[in-house]
């Protein structure tokens, strides 16, 4: 008995959890016994198989035009990212916001380190607001919210100014900019006829021999020659990872992460990013700043180290999922296969786990 005026707790009713249990289960019972409908799904996943790229967008116009503006909402992180940062190369810049130092003048590292990690702070918190809204109010009504901010804030920063004249370090920035955009677009041809496993492997190790190449040239002594090495040396390197590590990570990230937990996995993978650049930014600005440590070409040392954990990392555990449909992506992960075996491995068109 209870001692009257007392709250009673009101007991947990997991019936509800339950019945929604049940239908499922029903639901998924029902598709398993329709022999229709099971040769109706596999009729398309084969053709799915059988369908080239260019067939694929002959036949879905709208849904590739689509994909290729959904693009453009993210432009802007080019500008808050990268090309705020190219402000601390500028003379004019420099002379204003930097102190002296040797001949000229130089942002100090910790200033110059702020300005980069700006971005990428907003960013952290935007990627995992992101999922969660998503959830709530559609792809549609996110899209359109996060751009009409957008365009409230976005002319503050318009309006590594106007009116400053670019030096040789600007113009070798924007013509990176540029190379990157040529190199994302043949990453548009690669992708379809290598795989995402392939892509990044090969790109990484690409990246590794350069970026140790970059440290061995800035080991030597010093001129003309070697400095403008370093410098393209830094533009291949940039236009290897826009044709190659960069457009691919989306890939793999669409394609490795659940469909009903998509909008989730996304952001905190995209997170996930931004706290490992939030410390490298800084290690970034102490490594080439003149009154950090001033380590110029040779931190390609340091970034090749660090690429060459990756590529182990992506070599054991990064899978194949090249021409896999959800469904085959599924089953291999469901059975554990390793990653390396993602491509080999055959999965009849009729199985189901």
């Amino acid at each position: 008995m209870s001692v009257s005026g007392d709250k009673q707790s009101t007991p947990v009713d997991s019936s509800s959890d339950h019945e929604v249990e049940k239908v499922e289960f029903q639901q998924t019972e029902k598709v398993l016994d329709d022999a229709d409908l099971l040769n109706d799904a596999f009729a398309g996943e084969n053709k799915e198989h059988e369908m080239g790229a260019w067939e694929a967008a002959k036949k879905h116009p709208w849904a590739c035009l689509w994909a290729f503006t959904m693009c453009f909402t993210i432009v802007m992180e080019s500008f808050d990212m990268f090309l705020n940062g190219n402000f601390v190369a500028l003379g004019a810049f420099q002379r204003k916001f930097g102190v002296p130092h040797g001949d000229g003048y130089v942002i100090p590292t910790r200033w110059q380190s702020a300005l980069f990690q700006s971005g990428q702070c907003g960013a952290f918190v935007g990627v995992f607001a992101a999922g969660p809204v998503t959830n709530r109010l559609g792809y549609r009504w996110t899209t359109i919210l996060a751009l009409v901010l957008m365009n409230a804030t976005i002319f503050i920063s318009f309006f590594v100014e106007a009116g400053i004249s670019p030096d040789k370090s600007f113009q070798l920035n924007l013509i990176n900019s540029c190379l990157q955009f040529v190199a994302n677009a043949l990453s548009w041809f690669l992708t379809p006829y290598f795989g995402r496993r392939t892509i990044y492997l090969w790109g990484t190790a690409t990246n590794i021999t350069f970026l140790f190449l970059l440290g061995i040239i800035a080991s030597i002594p010093q001129n003309n020659a070697t400095n403008y090495a370093q410098a393209i040396l830094g533009i291949i390197i940039s236009f290897v990872f826009a044709g190659s590590l960069g457009p691919i990570s989306y890939t793999i990230i669409s394609e490795t992460s659940s469909v009903r937990l998509r909008a989730l996995s996304t952001g905190v993978g995209r997170a996930a990013y931004y706290v490992a650049e939030i410390p490298m930014i800084y290690l970034a600005s102490q490594m080439l700043n003149g009154t950090g440590w001033n380590m110029a070409g040779k931190c390609g040392y340091v970034w090749g180290g660090t690429a060459v954990v990756c590529w182990v990392m992506a070599y054991f555990f990064l899978p194949e999922l090249k021409d896999r449909s959800y469904r085959e992506a599924d089953i291999l992960f469901n059975r554990k296969v390793p990653a390396r075996k993602f491509k080999g491995t055959v999965i009849d068109v009729r199985e189901n786990e």
